[in-house]
C-alpha cells in the first residue's frame, strides 16, 4: 500500500493521509510513530491511526505541531 499524500489542514493539530490501496486489498492498517522503526502491522510501539478500508484518513489523536511523525500502511488481500 502506498501513502499517496499527507496534507496539513489550515487549522488545528491534524494530518489528512491519502492512501492508495494495492489491487485486491480488502482492509488496511495505518500506523504512526516518532521514528521510522516499524516492526510490522502489530508494532506495539506504534499508534493505530486507522484499521479498515477508508482511503482518506484524518489523524487527529495526540499530534503536536512541529513534531515529525512517520506513517506506515499495511494491507490484507482477501
Amino acid at each position: 500500500m502506498t501513502i499517496a499524500m499527507i496534507l496539513k489542514p489550515s487549522a488545528g493539530n491534524a494530518l489528512r493521509v491519502f492512501l492508495q490501496p494495492t489491487a485486491g486489498a480488502t482492509r488496511w492498517r495505518l500506523l504512526r510513530k516518532l521514528a521510522d522503526t516499524f516492526t510490522g502491522e502489530s508494532d506495539p510501539d506504534a499508534a493505530v491511526v486507522h484499521d479498515g478500508d477508508d482511503a482518506v484518513v484524518m489523524d487527529v489523536d495526540t499530534l503536536v505541531n512541529g513534531v515529525t511523525y512517520y506513517y506506515r500502511a499495511y494491507y490484507w488481500v482477501a
